[in-house]
């Protein structure tokens, strides 16, 4: 008999997830678009789009490693590439530079957002990753996330890219962005602060942040979703191997269990109902070879669509 994975996220329940595809090197940046789930292999270098089904297609290479996602409102797909520290766009006759982040960015460029105006709002990292991992790996294999929220690294900043390729900075003393994600009605902003174990959420007036509130959440957020239809994200805990779904004044209001960690995930699908969540089974990316999952599972409460 096939089990009701349905979670009726009131806090104290839970659901578990189904395994939709694997055999990826590291997956990041999930974005439900047309029906099928966008994911970044950030280590294998590409973009894929998988159905409901399954089914893969690569979209493209990222030789710089991929990670957030969006479409500008003429449908072309703009991807995150880290180490090059840019937005790319990908025109008919391939991938070119959007926006180049490398004057301003201190560090590899994170995960993305792109609003309904074609507005991408990219995290940076703020610290090598790599080089903060080997420093912190028994806090990393412990999963000890106090030792890891109370490391010495310097804050980061959130920047807008335009419509038209043009770069600013909006916010900035951040304990390492994670993900951003903007709310349908385009009057909020919400981004993760890994190293902070919480939420920052903004106003958003015309590209504009304003009126910052922190919500503290007690575990390490990384990517986060589209927010649902009761105001809520669900927000990626590596370190619990979980999705939590979230207030944004840091309430809990249902989780989702793995068993590994969970890196990113997204909410959306056919009815709007499913949440898909990129997977690994440990942070050290060296060891985790063609090991990445894209998992999914069906939760009660849909994604807000505005018209």
């Amino acid at each position: 008999m096939q089990r009701d994975r349905r979670a009726n996220m009131t806090g104290s329940q839970s659901a578990e997830t189904d395994v939709l595809q694997q055999g990826f090197t590291f997956l990041e940046g999930p974005r439900w678009h047309d029906g099928e789930i966008w994911v970044s292999d950030m280590d294998g270098l590409a973009v894929h789009a998988v159905d409901v089904a399954g089914n893969v297609r690569t979209v493209t290479e990222v030789p710089g490693r991929p990670s957030g996602l969006g479409w500008l409102p003429d449908g072309r797909l703009l991807v995150v590439s880290m180490a090059d520290r840019a937005i790319l766009r990908l025109d008919p006759d391939g991938l070119t530079v959007h926006a180049d982040l490398s004057a301003l960015a201190a560090h590899d460029l994170n995960d993305m957002w792109v609003d309904r105006d074609g507005r991408a709002y990219i995290s940076e990292m703020g610290v090598d990753i790599e080089s903060f991992l080997a420093a912190n790996s028994q806090a990393v294999t412990k999963g000890d996330m106090g030792a890891l929220a109370t490391a010495d690294v310097p804050t980061a900043k959130l920047f807008r890219v335009d419509p038209d390729g043009s770069v600013a900075e909006v916010a900035a003393d951040l304990r390492f962005p994670n993900g951003v994600t903007v709310s349908p009605d385009g009057e909020q902003l919400v981004v993760a602060e890994t190293l902070g174990q919480r939420l920052s959420v903004y106003d958003l007036r015309d590209g504009r942040l304003a009126g910052r509130r922190t919500a503290s959440l007690g575990f390490l957020p990384d990517g986060i979703s589209a927010m649902d239809e009761e105001g809520c994200v669900w927000v990626a805990s590596p370190f619990t191997n979980s999705a939590e779904r979230v207030t944004l004044d840091g309430q809990s209001a249902g989780r989702v269990r793995s068993d590994r960690m969970v890196i990113a995930c997204d909410l959306g699908g056919p009815d709007g109902r499913t949440l898909a969540l990129c997977t690994a089974p440990g942070a050290d990316r060296t060891a985790t070879v063609r090991e990445s999952r894209l998992e999914t599972a069906v939760v009660s409460i849909p994604r807000r669509v505005v018209p």
